[in-house]
């Protein structure tokens, strides 16, 4: 789930930045911002990601236990549900009319068209191109992160676990 949030977040967020209050944007700017952004193409190309992601998930969840093939079938199951589910909130029909809304309630035409030509440019189209590289790099990094502080973590958790039972 927190790729999904990631990735909607960079779609949201990454590939533009904050807006000044102006004239607001037109849809048709709006929309050929999207287009050239590739933002449909970014979405549809996040589920072998998610897919990857979850397996990953589950096999963590393990602790280097072999699941049974029972038990393994049952989390190839959910895996495939849950990515289809998400495929199906999720997919660009649904998607696109709320980035157009939200993209022109934020953006004024200047500065979606400001954005257009830098990602028109050579290194606006190597920012597009790269950014989900960064993206699964950067959660990567974070996921390092976390595990180097889930000793400490859970040192937090029955300490707080403690106090509340001396307290009951």
């Amino acid at each position: 789930m927190k790729i999904v949030a990631c990735l909607v977040a960079y779609m949201l967020f990454a590939v533009v930045p904050p807006a000044a209050q102006a004239q607001l944007s037109s849809e048709s700017s709006v929309r050929e911002l999207l287009e050239v952004t590739k933002s449909r193409q970014l979405l549809d190309g996040m589920w072998e990601q998610m897919d990857a992601f979850l397996q990953e998930a589950m096999r963590q969840a393990l602790a280097g236990k072999t699941p049974t093939p029972e038990q393994q079938a049952a989390f190839d199951e959910m895996r495939t549900r849950l990515v289809a589910l998400l495929q199906t909130e999720m997919r660009w029909e649904l998607l696109e009319p709320r980035f157009l809304e939200l993209y022109q309630q934020t953006f004024t035409e200047e500065e979606v068209t400001g954005m257009l030509e830098f990602y028109r440019s050579p290194a606006g189209q190597a920012v597009i191109d790269k950014m989900p590289q960064v993206m699964q790099r950067s959660l990567g990094m974070m996921h390092d992160i976390t595990q180097s502080m889930m000793p400490r973590l859970r040192q937090i958790q029955a300490e707080t676990i403690e106090k509340l039972k001396q307290g009951s």
